[in-house]
């Protein structure tokens, strides 16, 4: 199947598309510890791309390539290679899903490390965004005959680019509480962002001398009055790069998730409103319950932004482990975007 040879306008389709084309491979993986990763140009809203979706299929250790090429041929992806990227092996087109470009990449591996980069560091600054869509607008008369020196005419700024994500300040962690009742229900605040609003698992910051699940009990209790028992499971971290958060020293955050199974329960703030770490304070606006349905809903239809971007199929996932009998846990935290 030939690639598109246009750059086009952002579309607010893509990343729907990507769930689509997610959804046909994951059922394949599903006896693997992998995640989906939405990269490349269209995973950035406002980039200008070429129509064709870009996803990683990213696995723990260089141990499972074999198995997970084996499952990737089983859905009907044939592998050719790494194309000369050294540890992103490549694979066909599967017929009748939106146009792709499927890759298999060991976390944190070269491969892996540049297309996350890349797509944080350009949706953490829309006007570097908006340079490189000029950049490939102009280039875009290559791509019906010379589409290699398209690539290669693109490289001096993805190499400046990729530099300067590395470059940047160090990350702040903090942790996150993936509180689910009996019903499936996922527990978000919702958060005012620059331009709107954001949905996430209650949590917050690590301060100075706490563990990661020291920080979790106290911010879940000032947050939504839940008590902590037994120690929780890390399940994904999440890498943002946020330019607001200079002004403190910081280039953004590094998210620990941790599965938590609870009773559905009223969230109310453990602490009063005069004391630190009270709702009102963090900029939360609403915690409530949430279904599935409802998330994978407003994901579809826009109507409300989830972090990670790609919740519902992140708790899905967990929850099938689960109803298969095996502790929702993958073997190794997921990266999730």
């Amino acid at each position: 199947m030939n690639s598109p040879a246009a750059v086009v306008p952002y579309q607010e389709s893509w990343p729907a598309d990507f769930l689509l084309v997610a959804n046909a491979v994951r059922p394949f993986l599903a006896h693997l510890p992998h995640v989906l990763e939405h990269v490349g140009s269209t995973s950035v809203p406002g980039l200008a791309a070429k129509p064709i979706i870009d996803l990683d299929v990213v696995i723990p250790t260089a141990d499972g390539v074999e198995a997970a090429i084996d499952a990737l041929a089983d859905a009907g992806f044939e592998h050719e290679g790494d194309l000369g990227v050294p540890g992103r092996e490549a694979f066909s087109v599967l017929p009748g899903l939106p146009h792709h470009h499927l890759y298999l990449v060991v976390a944190n591996n070269e491969a892996h490390s540049n297309h996350v980069l890349l797509r944080d560091y350009l949706r953490a600054n829309p006007a570097q965004a908006k340079r490189y869509g000029a950049l490939k607008h102009e280039l875009s008369g290559l791509l019906d005959e010379q589409r290699e020196l398209y690539g290669q005419r693109k490289g001096p700024i993805i190499a400046e680019m990729l530099a300067a994500a590395r470059a940047g300040l160090p990350l702040r962690e903090s942790c996150r509480g993936l509180l689910v009742d009996g019903d499936n229900r996922v527990l978000l605040a919702e958060h005012h962002i620059t331009g709107g609003t954001v949905l996430v698992p209650p949590g917050g910051g690590i301060e100075p001398g706490e563990s990661l699940q020291q920080a979790l009990a106290r911010e879940l209790f000032e947050e939504t009055g839940f008590l902590l028992g037994e120690e929780p499971v890390e399940v994904w971290q999440q890498t943002l790069l946020l330019p607001e958060m200079a002004a403190d020293g910081h280039s953004g955050a590094l998210n620990h998730f941790f599965f938590v199974r609870t009773t559905a329960f009223d969230p109310a703030p453990g602490v009063g409103a005069d004391q630190p770490g009270h709702p009102s304070t963090e900029g939360i606006l609403d915690l409530r319950w949430w279904t599935l349905e409802q998330i994978h809903d407003a994901t579809r239809t826009g109507a409300a932004l989830f972090s990670p971007r790609d919740l519902g199929a992140l708790v899905q996932d967990l929850l099938a482990g689960e109803g298969n009998g095996a502790h929702p846990q993958p073997s190794w935290p997921l990266q999730a975007s």
